[in-house]
């Protein structure tokens, strides 16, 4: 997993859950996506979960 070059935030709104939506904007680190993830459950209340794939 940490080997791959890009990855990409997905999040599971507590209205659509079983639903995964990709966020734009690919991130170069794991560590970066990670970020990036936690900084959108934190602002937008209407996340449920929140996951790094690599792409």
């Amino acid at each position: 997993m940490l080997e791959r070059s890009t990855f990409d935030v997905e999040i599971q709104l507590a209205t659509l859950p079983g639903e995964w939506i990709t966020v734009d904007g690919r991130a170069r680190t794991w560590d970066e996506a990670s970020l990036q993830s936690l900084q959108l459950m934190w602002v937008w209340g209407e996340i449920r979960a929140a996951r790094v794939r690599s792409v």
